[in-house]
């Protein structure tokens, strides 16, 4: 879920910034387009930080995914193991 919705929050919040940075276009040409490239800047740092959660949200998930599919062949092993044990303590009973 934060993996998918991240990116998008962050998408959201640029394209209000970039929307918010064309207010001030009756003010002279220079000083508008610095205004407006001020603002597209600042209205990218939402969806860096978007994208950043989202990857390490992704990253985590993958990891964590592993580790779960790993669990049963890794408790069948212990399975085997405690087996052979007993088996050997019964052996030499």
């Amino acid at each position: 879920m934060v993996v998918a919705s991240a990116p998008l929050l962050g998408i959201l919040a640029t394209c209000l910034g970039i929307v918010g940075s064309f207010r001030g276009l009756g003010t002279e040409k220079w000083t508008a387009i610095a205004a407006i490239c001020w603002s597209i800047a600042e209205s990218l740092i939402p969806t860096v930080l978007g994208l950043l959660v989202g990857l390490v949200a992704f990253v985590g998930y993958r990891c964590l995914r592993a580790q779960v599919e790993a669990l049963p062949s890794e408790m069948e092993d212990a399975t085997a193991d405690l087996l052979n044990q007993l088996s050997r303590l019964r052996s030499s009973c």
